[in-house]
């Protein structure tokens, strides 16, 4: 009991501090945008002297890599909120487990290949500027919905795997409010990822088919059947095995 003990405490200790991490990288990233420190490949990257602020801010997830800063960050925030507001029994601690894994990958390909504080040899005297695509207002809803969205909905594809290995159906009642938080977030990110394509992409259209707008609407549309057959588990105590492949589906698409 002594052990388990320990255990927790070491693990909650651990995501303490991936949030402190996390939340330090992204306050040291800005600064580097802000402050306009061209050395920062990323900041000369995607910022210019001329840049507006809100866009400044704006250009921390104008790249792959501050994407997946950010992507991280929100996500530790999650794991958390899962570990302060959920009881602390079996199927918590494997949740939380599964939920430190996956972000634990992250990191690594963030200080790996995704690092965004890589530096140049030189300081150029100017960045090459945001997109001009990027300069709206779309550019401060959509990306963070989206990774509201997708980073919450790591949630019940951990409880699912830790219901699994509990053998636990609890799962399908403690998921479904991060579920739809999640869902609503995600709902929200490809309505302003229609309304900035209509009104700054110029194909006089709210959608296209192409791979970009797919990688959005296929998470949603499972995470939409994820919520409906979760009901019917509640209700009739069936589809139990569809709800754990529905969960895994939600986040690997």
């Amino acid at each position: 009991r002594r052990g388990g003990e320990r255990n927790i405490g070491i693990s909650r200790i651990g995501v303490f501090g991936q949030v402190l991490f996390l939340t330090s990288s992204s306050l040291i990233l800005l600064y580097y945008l802000l402050v306009r420190d061209f050395q920062v490949q990323y900041v000369a990257s995607y910022t210019d002297r001329s840049l507006p602020f809100m866009y400044t801010v704006g250009a921390f997830w104008a790249g792959a890599e501050g994407s997946l800063l950010l992507w991280s960050w929100i996500q530790s925030l999650f794991i958390l909120g899962v570990m302060l507001k959920e009881r602390g029994d079996e199927m918590t601690h494997y949740t939380l487990s599964i939920l430190s894994s996956v972000n634990f990958f992250f990191l690594l390909v963030l200080v790996s290949i995704g690092n965004p504080f890589k530096r140049l040899d030189f300081t150029p005297a100017d960045g090459m500027g945001l997109n001009p695509l990027l300069v709206n207002h779309g550019m401060w809803l959509h990306p963070p919905a989206l990774f509201l969205g997708y980073a919450g909905m790591t949630i019940p594809f951990a409880f699912a795997l830790a219901g699994l290995t509990t053998e636990n159906e609890v799962w399908i009642f403690r998921t479904r409010k991060w579920s739809l938080f999640s869902w609503l977030w995600l709902s929200l990110g490809i309505f302003f990822g229609g309304l900035w394509s209509y009104t700054v992409l110029g194909w006089g259209g709210y959608w296209a088919w192409d791979p970009v707008e797919n990688a959005s609407l296929i998470p949603w549309l499972f995470a939409t059947a994820l919520l409906h057959s979760v009901m019917i588990q509640e209700s009739r105590r069936g589809m139990k095995l569809w709800n754990i492949l529905l969960a895994i589906l939600t986040f690997e698409t």
